[in-house]
């Protein structure tokens, strides 16, 4: 066992590797409540032993109280996506925030320390809880794009590139849409720079019911 955060206490996690450095993230869930907080730990030994960013070893199975704590919230908090950059440093995005306040944030490791930015707004994929949000992705070819599900008249898809000023939006990959796109994914080590979603409408859970995907239909193409 990596991590234990105790009974009734789960947790989402997200991993990725380069050789044998790994970085994970992940967030918690206590109960039924909503997910919460961002956790961090390394990996140099293909998962062997893990460590914080600054490189103290943790032991195992991580707990709440020795866990590298990245964003401790008081909204809910959902991890998407985990990369590491060509300097092996780990970059993670999430959403936080709910209804009409949901936002899209990325955090970096710098070196020395988490940089932790909001790239935009946007809104909740359907109302049966309090995270389901359109999603995001980091370009796995450039980490300082990602690629998301933005409120327009519909969830409309879009990539989102970092700058001296901020991020602005640098593609919209659909446009004008008449049903909502959403859970974007990049198909790895595919040169064209594939990519998959889904697009339709998500009923989720319905009085006590999960309908989930069941008038969705999955769409895929190359990014420009």
């Amino acid at each position: 066992t990596i991590v234990d955060f105790g009974k009734n206490i789960g947790v989402y996690a997200l991993v990725t590797n380069q050789g044998s450095q790994m970085a994970m993230v992940w967030d918690q869930r206590i109960g039924t409540d909503a997910p919460s907080n961002l956790y961090y730990a390394a990996s140099i030994d293909g998962g062997a032993s893990w460590q914080t960013s600054n490189e103290k070893l943790l032991a195992l199975p991580m707990t709440a109280s020795i866990a590298e704590t990245v964003i401790r919230s008081q909204e809910p908090l959902f991890a998407w996506d985990v990369v590491l950059d060509k300097n092996q440093r780990p970059i993670t995005v999430y959403t936080i925030g709910t209804g009409i306040k949901n936002r899209y944030g990325y955090v970096r490791w710098n070196g020395k320390r988490w940089v932790n930015e909001i790239v935009t707004s946007s809104r909740l994929l359907y109302g049966g809880h309090n995270f389901y949000a359109g999603g995001v992705v980091i370009d796995p070819t450039n980490p300082a794009r990602v690629l998301l599900s933005k409120q327009r008249t519909k969830k409309e898809l879009e990539v989102w590139s970092r700058t001296t000023t901020g991020w602005a939006r640098s593609l919209a990959v659909t446009g004008s849409s008449k049903i909502d796109n959403f859970r974007p994914q990049f198909v790895m080590n595919d040169p064209s720079r594939r990519l998959v979603w889904a697009a339709g409408i998500y009923d989720g859970l319905q009085n006590n019911n999960w309908t989930g995907f069941g008038r969705v239909n999955i769409f895929s193409t190359t990014m420009k």
